[in-house]
């Protein structure tokens, strides 16, 4: 799936029930997942998300530029792709 971030716009906390590997198309994006520090990764740059791993960041880093990301994931037949967590889960 591609997913487009407007100029400073980003997801809530979520986890996906399987492997997802994302793939910045355009721009600039921020993501952290649980236990680890923040990172920019820019256009051709790319992340790996292990099964049921907290994703605490993830959000265009410009907000003046449009980013966009291409993610790949390996699920369960059926299975929805993300789950969205509370942000309670994550302090």
């Amino acid at each position: 799936m591609t997913v487009e971030y407007a100029p400073g716009a980003g997801d809530s906390p979520h986890l996906h029930p399987g492997y997802a590997f994302v793939y910045v198309m355009a721009g600039e994006m921020v993501s952290q997942l649980d236990g680890q520090s923040k990172q920019v990764y820019r256009s051709g740059q790319s992340w790996f998300e292990q099964p049921y791993e907290h994703h605490v960041t993830c959000r265009n880093a410009s907000t003046s530029k449009p980013a966009k990301i291409l993610v790949f994931f390996l699920l369960e037949h059926g299975s929805k792709n993300t789950i969205d967590l509370p942000e309670a889960e994550h302090k």
